[in-house]
């Protein structure tokens, strides 16, 4: 039988304290940097303005997560529309990236 283990690897809670530091590049997509409220955590992200528009100030629940399954399965190596048709993590947030994080520092 199997296990059910918490795909959620980190999350904090974060407040907006840039939004395009070094200028605006992208059309539809803006830069955010945010620091979690103990201050101790700097998190920089590209983010779809379009979609979802921040202003310094705000405060975003950010998790990272291993797997989008509830139960903690992992995906497979291929991709698989089929997750915007169940429930997933993703049915919990407001906006969520998917995919692969770059550097970790």
């Amino acid at each position: 039988m199997a296990t059910m283990e918490n795909p959620i690897l980190f999350e904090d809670l974060f407040e907006v304290t840039a939004v395009n530091p070094d200028g605006k590049k992208y059309i539809r997509v803006s830069r955010i940097v945010s620091k979690n409220l103990k201050g101790d955590i700097t998190l920089g992200s590209d983010v779809n303005f379009e979609i979802w528009p921040l202003t310094v100030g705000e405060r975003l629940h950010v998790a990272i997560a291993s797997t989008l399954d509830l139960a903690g399965q992992r995906e497979r190596d291929v991709y698989d529309h089929s997750v915007f048709h169940k429930q997933t993590l993703m049915s919990g947030y407001e906006y969520v990236m998917h995919g692969r994080v770059y550097e970790c520092n």
